[in-house]
């Protein structure tokens, strides 16, 4: 008498649809990891860019308001030979559109290295922190150099055409000594 009988097939067929089952959730959860954990990384980015850019802008002494749409950190700035600093410039967006395109210009200061950011766009009523790093060459004479910083701005109509809104301009007096 047999009391607990089975048949040997069925076992066999039963263990390899369980491991087939298995595989198949497996691959799901794996793929929906994956999903979001892109969804969350490009959330992060998107979040990270925003809180820098709001604290690059706070982080200014003097930040860019409606009366004064564009500040620098420094008036005048003494450079050794080799040695660098870095300049940063506040702007604020009191034009009636939004700036598509915000750069920085540096006009008259050939004796010196510049680096400049890229363009930004800027709403309307808000601010934005440019950083330029300025560098004396090892071989720069001494003199009081006058630089003049730009930044220009445009924007591109209903018509797809740029337009200028304006161009703001500080100068800076660089000595080397």
């Amino acid at each position: 008498m047999k009391i607990f009988a089975h048949k040997r097939g069925s076992q066999k067929k039963g263990s390899l649809s369980l491991s087939v089952n298995a595989i198949v959730v497996l691959i799901l959860a794996i793929t929906m990891l994956g999903l979001g954990l892109g969804f969350m990384k490009g959330m992060f980015a998107k979040v990270s860019s925003q809180v820098e850019s709001a604290i690059s802008a706070t982080e200014l002494e003097n930040p860019a308001t409606a009366d004064r749409p564009m500040t620098m950190s420094a008036k005048d700035i003494n450079l050794k030979r080799g040695e660098s600093f870095r300049l940063d410039l506040g702007y604020f967006n009191a034009y009636a559109s939004d700036a598509d395109s915000v750069q920085v210009n540096v006009v008259g200061c050939s004796h010196f290295d510049t680096t400049t950011p890229g363009t930004k766009s800027v709403n309307i009523n808000e601010q934005e922190a440019f950083s330029v790093l300025i560098e004396a060459p090892s071989n720069a004479t001494s003199e009081t150099s006058v630089c003049t910083f730009e930044i220009s701005s445009t924007y591109v109509d209903e018509t797809n055409t740029t337009e200028s809104l304006g161009t703001l301009s500080k100068e800076l007096f660089i000595k080397v000594p």
